[in-house]
C-alpha cells in the first residue's frame, strides 16, 4: 500500500493464483510522484510473440497518457528556468544599481569634502586677512617729514595700484601685511 494505494493493493490481492505467471506494468502519471497505478495487466500464458505486441502498444500508450504530464513537467521547467533567468538579470540590476548609488554617494561625499576643505581654507585665509590688518601699524599722516616717512606704491595682482605711507622704521612684514589686507596672500605677491 506505500507505493501502490489501497485500490491498486486489492485488485493484486484479488488476483487468482491460475493468472500467473503475470506481468504487470505500474506506472506513477503524474509528474508529482504520486501513488503508482497498474497500466496492464498480462498473463504469463501467452506467447512471446503476443507479450511483446502488448508490452508495445502498453509503451505507446504510456507515452499517450504521459504526454500532458510530460508537457506539464517542460512547461514547469521553462517556467522555473525563466522565473531564474529575471531573478539572477533582477539581481545584476540591483547590485549595479547599489554600485551606482555607492558611487553617487562617494561623488557626493567628495565634493562635500571639496567644499568644506574650500571653506576652511577661505576661513583661514580671512582669519589671516584680519591678523595681518590688526598687526599693520597706523598709516602715518602724507605730511610727515619726508625723511621718516615713504610714500609706496603697491600693483596688485589684480592690475589696480594701492599708495600708503609708511614710516621708515616700518619692516617689509609690514607692507607684506598691508598687501595681505586688502585681501591678497603674500604668496602672491612680489618685491622688486
Amino acid at each position: 500500500t506505500k507505493y501502490l494505494g489501497s485500490v491498486e493493493t486489492t485488485r493484486i490481492s484479488q488476483m487468482t493464483t491460475d493468472s500467473y505467471p503475470v506481468l504487470l506494468m505500474l506506472s506513477t502519471l503524474d509528474a508529482l510522484g504520486g501513488n503508482m497505478q497498474i497500466l496492464e495487466q498480462i498473463s504469463g500464458s501467452q506467447s512471446c510473440a503476443e507479450v511483446m505486441a502488448e508490452l508495445n502498444t502498453l509503451r505507446l500508450r504510456y507515452l499517450e497518457l504521459q504526454g500532458p504530464y510530460i508537457q506539464a513537467a517542460q512547461e514547469r521547467e521553462q517556467r522555473d528556468l525563466f522565473r531564474r533567468e529575471q531573478d539572477i538579470a533582477y539581481q545584476e540590476s540591483l547590485r549595479l544599481d547599489q554600485e551606482r548609488e555607492r558611487q553617487r554617494q562617494l561623488e557626493t561625499d567628495r565634493e562635500e569634502n571639496e567644499r568644506r576643505k574650500a571653506e576652511e581654507e577661505k576661513q583661514a585665509l580671512e582669519a589671516r586677512f584680519e591678523a595681518a590688518r590688526l598687526r599693520l601699524p597706523a598709516e602715518p599722516p602724507a605730511s610727515a617729514d619726508r625723511g621718516s616717512v615713504a610714500k609706496i606704491r603697491v600693483r596688485m595682482p589684480t592690475g589696480t595700484q594701492q599708495m600708503r605711507c609708511f614710516r621708515a622704521t616700518d619692516t617689509l612684514d609690514n607692507l607684506l601685511d598691508y598687501v595681505e589686507s586688502l585681501g591678497f596672500p603674500r604668496e602672491d605677491v612680489k618685491i622688486i
